[in-house]
């Protein structure tokens, strides 16, 4: 009974689907992590903007919307650097889009 269970379980729940679509030229193993450690930290970065932008809409106090312009500044260089890298590296990351 249990398996049965399980399986119609499975059926149900839909696994997230990912906003961003990753192509990696082919390489060896190693530079292979390293392109994947350097896509994790620009889709880190991508949600990071995202969360201290939200937080920016919403604050009233003066002192801390000047916080989050320094700290959107700040992750927007970060993600600029980000692209850039992907882009040097021949890789396409689609959905990750440049900051102006």
């Amino acid at each position: 009974m249990k398996p049965m269970m399980m399986q119609h379980t499975k059926s149900i729940v839909k696994p997230k689907k990912k906003r961003f679509a990753i192509t990696l030229p082919k390489m060896k193993k190693d530079a292979v992590s390293e392109e994947q450690e350097l896509l994790h930290c620009l889709e880190k970065a991508k949600k990071e903007l995202d969360l201290v932008y939200h937080r920016f809409d919403d604050e009233t106090d003066q002192d801390l919307l000047d916080s989050y312009i320094y700290e959107v500044k700040a992750l927007q260089m970060k993600y600029q650097y980000l692209i850039k890298q992907v882009k040097e590296k021949g890789m396409v990351a689609k959905g990750f889009e440049e900051i102006s």
